[in-house]
C-alpha cells in the first residue's frame, strides 16, 4: 500500500508541474521588434521576435531587450514606438504588438 501512495504523490507533483508550466507559458505574449539605424547594426538584424511576460511595460521591455542584447546598452537614449506610435515607459505591451527601436538621430 505504501508504494501505491508514493506513486500517486509523485504523479500528483508531476501533474502540478505540468499545470504550472502551462500557466507560465500562457502568461507570455509575443511581440515583433523592428530595428532601425544603429540598433540594426548593433544587433545584426532588422527584425526580432520575442516572448515576454504578460503585462510588461515599455520600461521593462527595454530591460529584457538589453539583457538579451547587451550591445544596445551602448546607446545613450532609445525611443520606442508601439504600433507606429511613440510610447512612454508606462505603456503596457499587448500580444502581437509591433515595437520599433528608434535610435538617437544626429544631424548637421
Amino acid at each position: 500500500m505504501h508504494k501505491y501512495n508514493s506513486f500517486h504523490q509523485i504523479y500528483f507533483i508531476y501533474e502540478l508541474t505540468i499545470a504550472n508550466f502551462a500557466i507560465e507559458v500562457m502568461q507570455n505574449i509575443h511581440v515583433n521588434i523592428l530595428l532601425f539605424g544603429i540598433t540594426k547594426d548593433l544587433v545584426g538584424t532588422q527584425k526580432l521576435s520575442l516572448d515576454i511576460p504578460k503585462s510588461t511595460n515599455v520600461a521593462e521591455f527595454k530591460k529584457i531587450l538589453t539583457d538579451r542584447h547587451p550591445e544596445l546598452i551602448e546607446l545613450n537614449s532609445l525611443a520606442i514606438a508601439v504600433n507606429s506610435e511613440y510610447a512612454n515607459d508606462g505603456i503596457i505591451l499587448q500580444s502581437n504588438d509591433e515595437v520599433a527601436l528608434i535610435p538617437p538621430v544626429s544631424g548637421g
